[in-house]
C-alpha cells in the first residue's frame, strides 16, 4: 500500500462544482407559493445547506490544510450558502430586506459551522483523519470492525443526551419550560453531530460499506422523525404528511453527504486513526 504522489485534484474539482450547484437549491423556493401543498418541497430544499455545513465542518476538522486557508474557506462557504438561502427566503415572501436575511442566515450558518467543527475536533483523535491512498484495497481487505469500551460509553452517552433533549423540547403549551427552545436547538446540533460522525465512519472507514450505509439510512429516518415530533409535527397535529415532510429536513442532507463521502471513497480517500499512518498528503 502506497501513497499517491499527488491529489486527484480533477475529481475533487468535480465534487466542488457539484456542491456549488447543489447550494443553489434553496433559491428554488421562490418558484412556489407558500402553502400546505408546497411545504414538502420547501422543507426539502431548505435543508440542503445542512449538508454543505456538515461537509465543510468535516474538512475543517478532519482534513489537512493550513488553518488560515480553512478559515478563509469557511467564511467564503458561509457567504455562498447564506446568499442562496436568503434569496430563496426572500423570493418565497420574506418581509425583511435581502441584506438583512443574508446577514441573519450568515450568522446562524457560521455559528452552526463553528459548533460542528468544534465537536469534530474534540473527537478527532478517536475518530481519525481523512487521507488519500493510491491503492486502498489492502487497507480495506485487512480492516476489522472493533468496538472498545470507550465506543460503547460514547454511544450510550450520546443516546442519553439526545433523549434528554428530546424530552425537554417536547414540553410545549401553557406549561412550556423556558428551556424548551434551547433544548430544541441543542437537539438539532446533536442530530447533525451524530449524523456527521456516523456517515463519515460508514462511508470512509476501511472495510465493506453496504451494511454500514444501510444502518445510516435507518438512523437518518429515526433522527428525522424524532426531530419532527419534537418540533410539533405529529400525526395528531399535522397529519402523517407533515410528519413525513419534516423528516426530510434530516434525510435530504444525509443523502447528499453520504453521496459526497462515497464519491471521496471511490477517489481513494479513507478515514484512518491518527496514530496509524503518518500523513503525507493533504485534503
Amino acid at each position: 500500500m502506497s501513497f499517491a504522489p499527488s491529489l486527484p485534484s480533477g475529481r475533487i474539482t468535480v465534487l466542488l462544482v457539484a456542491h456549488l450547484v447543489i447550494a443553489m437549491a434553496p433559491a428554488t423556493m421562490g418558484l412556489v407559493t407558500f402553502s400546505e401543498d408546497s411545504l414538502l418541497f420547501i422543507w426539502a430544499v431548505s435543508s440542503v445547506p445542512f449538508a454543505q455545513i456538515m461537509l465543510l465542518a468535516l474538512w475543517i476538522s478532519l482534513g489537512y490544510g493550513k488553518p488560515i486557508n480553512k478559515i478563509f474557506a469557511a467564511l467564503l462557504g458561509t457567504a455562498y450558502i447564506s446568499f442562496w438561502h436568503a434569496l430563496g427566503t426572500k423570493l418565497l415572501g420574506g418581509e425583511s430586506q435581502l441584506v438583512e436575511i443574508f446577514i441573519r442566515d450568515g450568522i446562524q450558518i457560521l455559528a452552526t459551522l463553528a459548533a460542528l467543527s468544534g465537536v469534530m475536533l474534540c473527537i478527532r483523535r478517536w475518530l481519525g483523519i481523512i487521507q488519500h491512498f493510491s491503492d486502498p484495497e489492502p487497507l480495506d481487505a485487512s480492516a476489522q470492525t472493533r468496538y472498545s469500551l470507550f465506543t460503547a460509553l460514547g454511544m450510550t452517552t450520546a443516546g442519553s443526551f439526545f433523549m434528554a433533549l428530546f424530552r425537554i423540547s417536547m414540553e410545549r403549551g401553557e406549561s412550556q419550560s423556558s428551556a424548551a427552545p434551547i433544548a430544541h436547538v441543542l437537539l438539532i446540533m446533536t442530530t447533525l453531530s451524530l449524523l456527521m460522525v456516523s456517515t463519515i465512519w460508514a462511508a470512509l472507514a476501511p472495510g465493506i460499506v453496504r451494511y454500514r450505509m444501510a444502518a445510516i439510512s435507518v438512523l437518518a429516518v429515526l433522527l428525522g422523525v424524532s426531530l419532527a415530533i419534537s418540533a410539533g409535527h405529529t400525526p395528531a397535529q399535522g397529519g402523517w404528511w407533515r410528519l413525513a415532510g419534516a423528516t426530510l429536513i434530516v434525510i435530504v442532507p444525509t443523502t447528499i453527504i453520504c453521496g459526497s463521502l462515497l464519491y471521496l471513497r471511490v477517489c481513494g480517500y479513507r478515514l484512518v486513526r491518527t496514530p496509524a499512518v503518518v500523513p503525507m498528503e493533504k485534503l
